[in-house]
C-alpha cells in the first residue's frame, strides 16, 4: 500500500496494482484519507471540465486551471516503509463518489521506478 501525502498530511492510499514500466505510470483505486477534503476541489475541477457526452468539448480554461493548481499542491508518494518515491504528477479522477476514485501516478524516472517496484 502506498500513501499519498502533502507534507505530513495523508491525502489517501492506493495499492497501485496496475503499472507500466515503459510509460512509468501506475494506477488503481484511491482510498481517501482525512486530508483529501483539502485537495478535493482541485481534482473536482478536472472532472467538472470534462464534456457531458463523448462528442462534447472539454472546458479548456478549467482544465488549465486544474493542471496549474494540481502542480502546486506538492503531493508525494510513499512506500509502506516511508520511502518517498519521486513523481512527475499524481492525478485523481473524482466524479463525486468517494468510494470510486481512481488514481494515476507518473513515476519521475528509472531510479524512482526501481524504488516503486521495490
Amino acid at each position: 500500500m502506498f500513501s499519498i501525502r502533502i507534507g505530513r498530511e495523508t491525502v489517501g492510499w492506493s495499492e497501485l496494482p496496475t503499472h507500466d514500466a515503459e510509460t512509468g505510470v501506475a494506477w488503481g483505486v484511491f482510498k481517501p484519507g482525512s486530508a483529501y477534503e483539502l485537495v478535493r476541489p482541485t481534482f473536482r475541477k478536472f472532472t467538472n471540465a470534462l464534456p457531458e457526452t463523448s462528442s462534447g468539448t472539454p472546458n479548456e480554461r478549467e482544465l488549465a486551471s486544474y493542471y496549474a493548481e494540481r502542480d502546486t499542491l506538492g503531493m508525494s508518494l510513499h512506500r509502506q516503509d516511508d520511502t518517498e518515491i519521486p513523481i512527475s504528477y499524481i492525478h485523481l479522477a473524482d466524479f463525486g463518489d468517494l468510494e470510486d476514485i481512481e488514481i494515476e501516478v507518473a513515476i519521475a524516472d528509472a531510479e524512482a521506478w526501481r524504488l516503486f517496484i521495490g
